[in-house]
């Protein structure tokens, strides 16, 4: 997940998707908010995959859930309490799909690598 957040940070910044001046903890880290890419975010990945694992449609429908109630409900709070300033070019709906997709190719790369070490424990 840090991969593809660094990945879409990197992409947003190149294209102006949205500028989080208020999210850098460092100087060094403007486009890649370090907060953001392995704070809380990756850890709660981490446990909605670890409960969610092996039944889709509740792993989508928390995902879903999780990522439509931070971005409609916490980040505006959070903008409002001075602890973030972002500016978007993106509707917050176009974000809130973006995190969904991230979270069903991180859900797709495990069942492959699942997969793949399904074959390795057969060929032994």
């Amino acid at each position: 997940m840090t991969v593809i957040h660094s990945l879409a940070y990197q992409a947003a910044h190149h294209y102006g998707w949205w500028n989080e001046t208020g999210s850098s903890l460092f100087g060094w880290d403007k486009i890649i908010p370090v907060p953001w890419v392995y704070g809380a975010y990756l850890v709660i990945v981490i446990w909605v995959f670890h409960f969610t694992f092996g039944k889709f449609w509740l792993y989508l429908t928390v995902n879903i859930l999780l990522d439509g109630a931070f971005m409609y409900i916490v980040y505006p709070i959070w903008e409002r309490l001075g602890l973030v300033s972002g500016n978007s070019t993106l509707p917050t709906i176009a974000v809130v799909a973006m995190m969904v997709g991230f979270s069903l190719i991180i859900y797709l790369f495990q069942l492959w690598l699942d997969g793949a070490q399904s074959n390795l424990d057969d060929q032994n």
